[in-house]
């Protein structure tokens, strides 16, 4: 998966090119040149520093965004795979081929909504949660680390520790329901109250974290989903086009379904609890939690996460079962197979979006320095909401606008049209016109309008094209990108 990622001639997300704009934000504020453009400053103690970050910042203005956003896909997709490796190992010295559905679970729906951070959390999750598993006793010392290890987690994404307690608290659940005399053996290296103490904290805890994380009002419209259809189809696996990879979610669903039933059979010998069922424990509990639906939940893909951590779980248990040898160099063949296919139908479809997002970047070269830049973007593809900050990255004025999740300080008031606008990230084209049409304060010096119809008659365009003509003139122009100019500045230049 992630020579893969790598190897992409472009690698697309929703949220990937947002978190290079954070990233390349803070450095520039931190290098003691933030941008600036007419009273207008970033708010960076806004921003959220997580530890994927990190290699962000330190590459800044060194590597160029497309190649950067595929350095930030594979580190999240290589921390997800060896936590899920690192766990399995934990419960099954010896993996089958079964595991491998974490490479088509893992490069799912999640790697397009860039979520970066929260699986760079996950896998440290699951890999703290693997080398807890595999601790023989428990001391102060593996509690002292465990503790590390859960800011380590919490540090890559605010939910990264309270996942780690989630499975390591499911997991002593499960050793102490399945043998309480290795479960007290396990933890003699501690006082006796000692557990139960912990897990008293763990569950405060995560009580209050949760409370926290989800007592804040929704502030602007959220996707809709339908627990039970999605996991039923496999939706986290989907990347970009239903229809498209129909077959291939089919086909690994049906691997899937197949797998399950040699496993349920190989356990018909027995039905006594392993310690490896605690993965499918994990997994359940993770697809519970997916039904809960909340605004907030909605908001944040809640669902999506949830049930793509439980695939993962799920394919981890799958290859701990006592599965027939004989079968598995067709399973070994089957996912690597259909994954292939499936990698390459994503790159083709990643690679006709690089002109959309190479003229973002182009486009900016016709910024004037320390200006103030509005955005029009007229692509009704999802994944375009954060184009716009190609565009920003490195420059040392303002892009004036919501879709990229920054927040503007001004030196003077703004009225409350303007502060809805930049209150309103799923802001629509049309509210952008009409901040332009009434001339409000702050005036943008230059327009930046993105995927402009080729149809002349298209109403988005025509009429943000009578109010641009008024007072801008169009300074660049390519396929997919114009940049416009308010004509004193223009003729000025």
């Amino acid at each position: 998966n992630t020579l893969a990622v790598l190897c992409f001639r472009h690698f697309v997300s929703l949220d990937g090119p947002m978190h290079l704009l954070h990233a390349a934000v803070l450095h520039d504020s931190w290098a003691g040149h933030p941008p600036t453009a007419d009273g207008f400053t970033v708010d960076t103690d806004a921003l959220d520093l997580n530890l994927g970050d990190l290699p962000l910042i330190a590459l800044a203005g060194q590597v160029h965004p497309f190649l950067l956003h595929k350095l930030l896909a594979a580190l999240a997709i290589t921390c997800i795979s060896t936590g899920a490796w690192c766990l399995a190992r934990a419960y099954s010295p010896r993996p089958s081929a079964a595991w491998l559905l974490v490479l088509p679970f893992a490069f799912g729906f999640l790697l397009v909504l860039g979520v970066f951070h929260f699986a760079i959390g996950a896998g440290i999750a699951m890999g703290l949660c693997g080398w807890w598993a595999a601790r023989p006793v428990v001391r102060w010392r593996e509690v002292i680390v465990l503790a590390a290890g859960c800011a380590l987690a919490t540090f890559a994404h605010n939910t990264g520790g309270l996942l780690t307690l989630l499975l390591i608290g499911t997991h002593e659940v499960f050793a102490r329901w399945c043998g309480p005399v290795a479960w007290r053996a396990r933890w003699s290296g501690l006082p006796p109250r000692v557990p139960l103490l912990l897990a008293l904290a763990v569950a405060i805890t995560g009580a209050v974290l949760v409370a926290l994380r989800f007592a804040v009002p929704v502030a602007h419209p959220h996707l809709e989903h339908h627990p039970l259809l999605e996991l039923a189809t496999l939706r986290q696996i989907l990347l970009v086009d239903r229809e498209a990879e129909f077959p291939y979610r089919l086909t690994l669903g049906g691997l899937l379904m197949v797998l399950l039933v040699l496993a349920v059979r190989a356990r018909f010998r027995t039905w006594a609890l392993r310690p490896a069922d605690a993965l499918l424990a994990m997994a359940g509990l993770l697809f519970l939690l997916s039904l809960v639906r909340t605004p907030r939940t909605e908001l944040h893909f809640a669902t999506d996460r949830a049930q793509w951590l439980g695939l993962l779980l799920l394919a981890g248990w799958l290859g701990a079962q006592d599965l027939p040898g004989r079968a598995m160099p067709l399973v070994l063949l089957g996912i690597l197979i259909v994954h292939g296919l499936r990698l390459g139908f994503v790159e083709r479809w990643m690679h006709w979006q690089k002109d959309k997002d190479a003229a973002a970047v182009d486009a900016a070269r016709s910024f004037h320095p320390g200006g103030l830049v509005m955005p029009l973007v007229l692509d009704d593809d999802w994944l375009a909401r954060h184009r716009t900050a190609y565009a920003a990255i490195g420059y040392t004025g303002i892009m004036f606008t919501p879709r990229d999740h920054l927040r503007f300080r001004s030196a003077r008031p703004l009225d409350r049209d303007a502060r809805k606008y930049l209150n309103t990230p799923d802001n629509d084209t049309g509210r952008a016109v009409e901040h332009l049409r009434a001339g409000r304060f702050p005036v943008p010096g230059q327009v930046l309008v993105l995927s402009p119809p080729a149809d002349t008659l298209d109403r988005r365009w025509a009429a943000a094209r009578a109010v641009l003509a008024g007072r801008y003139v169009r300074s660049a122009a390519c396929d997919h990108a114009q940049v416009w100019t308010v004509r004193g500045l223009a003729d000025s230049r």
